[in-house]
């Protein structure tokens, strides 16, 4: 007869050494028990503290991409800041420019205005120019 995986036999000689096998297989199969329930112990402690992990670079990762679209929009308002500026800029130094030609324009027809005036007079007329030299002489 087989009881727990152990062969009995039906004498008392034998059951004392069954017995003791028994004894001695549930001594085993409480060890291998302990031993399962521990590691079972031991993975779900790993298993929380992986979860801890993961659950702490997904944070980070949350935060540096949170960063990055900071980062990228504190970039994308400095670029269109930095665009309209230049735009005005530009409208300036034309409008500047515009002013600029019409000062030259104007420069040069008094110029030449102010040289038909002095080829006609008949009075001698010296232009000097700051480091007194003289430049143009009419008569």
């Amino acid at each position: 007869m087989y009881k727990r995986g152990i062969r009995v036999n039906n004498n008392i000689d034998s059951k004392d050494d069954s017995d003791q096998k028994l004894c001695a297989g549930q001594i085993m199969n409480a060890r291998i028990y302990n031993e399962v329930a521990v590691n079972v112990d031991d993975l779900w402690d790993k298993i929380d503290l992986l979860n801890k992990i993961i659950q702490s670079l997904m944070k980070c990762v949350n935060r540096k991409t949170c960063l990055q679209k900071e980062n990228f929009n504190l970039l994308q308002t400095t670029a269109s800041a930095l665009a309209r500026q230049v735009r005005n800029s530009i409208v300036k130094v034309d409008d500047t420019r515009q002013e600029l030609e019409k000062i030259t324009l104007a420069l040069r027809e008094k110029r030449v205005l102010t040289h038909s005036i002095l080829e006609k007079s008949t009075v001698s007329v010296h232009e000097i120019d700051n480091d007194g030299n003289g430049l143009v002489s009419f008569k």
